[in-house]
């Protein structure tokens, strides 16, 4: 099944935010063209590359070739003006673009939404960027760690009295939850543009889609000030009996975390898990 068949997809996309959205796009059947030039490569490129010792590194990265998988690349320099009318001809015969560079430089390019639409009214236009399109931050650029911080979920991970403990620049989380939303919204606005006939521009802030997974915290500590000042948890849960992994002799198994409720003691008199082989 290829619900995206005939989509056609102009890829800016850098790293997991913008490169594993379109990279979904094309899992669904999307045509999908990055757009990279000699002197701007995506980063995941020199990732897990020893470019001294690696032969063609450029192109061995993991990293780059998982986000850029089932796509169709052109080197273009869209600082220089033919290469500049190269991409703005082929975004005039596009469906979506996706996009995370830092707030402006499409503008100055020429190459933004306002610019393409005026050629292309179906454009969808998917911008990821750090703080969204307007706003105090809007020029800031962000890592994963970094939207860990700013969208408050440093605030609750680690253990009490140590330090936060962010997902890290292997896993980047914020940054696999934005390709996520992005593409599910960029689906919605193509559906939208069947029924009416127009696209649109998808402002699409990663540090608000951050705060959005902790929605309820954040609500619980706008109407609770004791809640705003609670310790690290780590791994355990008021609501959870056991949140631990047990390595028995024999068969390892896991212990999984079950809801504390009161019917239990009938269902399980003995124990609050369930033990289940690996």
């Amino acid at each position: 099944m290829r619900p995206l068949a005939n989509i056609r997809v102009v890829d800016f996309g850098q790293l997991t935010a913008g490169a594993n959205t379109s990279a979904m796009l094309a899992d669904l059947g999307a045509e999908v063209i990055k757009v990279e030039s000699a002197g701007f490569m995506d980063l995941f490129r020199s990732m897990g590359s020893n470019r001294k010792t690696v032969h063609e590194w450029w192109n061995r990265s993991s990293q780059f070739r998982f986000t850029n998988r089932n796509k169709r690349g052109v080197a273009l320099d869209a600082k220089n003006p033919e290469g500049r009318r190269v991409v703005q001809d082929l975004i005039a015969t596009a469906d979506v673009v996706v996009e995370n560079f830092r707030r402006g430089v499409l503008e100055r390019l020429g190459l933004d939404y306002a610019s393409m639409a005026a050629r292309n009214p179906r454009i969808v236009f998917a911008s990821i960027s750090s703080q969204g399109e307007t706003g105090p931050y809007r020029l800031h650029t962000s890592f994963g760690s970094t939207l860990e911080a700013m969208g408050g979920i440093a605030a609750l991970t680690g253990y009490d009295g140590d330090k936060p403990v962010v997902s890290g620049p292997h896993v980047n989380y914020p940054d696999q939850v934005a390709s996520l939303f992005a593409t599910g919204m960029i689906m919605a606005a193509l559906r939208e543009v069947r029924r009416t006939g127009k696209g649109a521009l998808l402002d699409i802030s990663q540090r608000e889609l951050t705060s959005f997974l902790i929605g309820e915290e954040i609500l619980a500590a706008s109407i609770d000030a004791e809640r705003a000042d609670l310790p690290r948890r780590g791994n355990a849960d008021a609501g959870m009996k056991i949140s631990a992994i047990v390595l028995p002799r024999g068969v390892p198994s896991v212990r999984l975390p079950m809801p504390q409720m009161c019917s239990w003691p009938r269902v399980w008199p003995r124990q609050p898990y369930v033990t289940v082989p690996p």
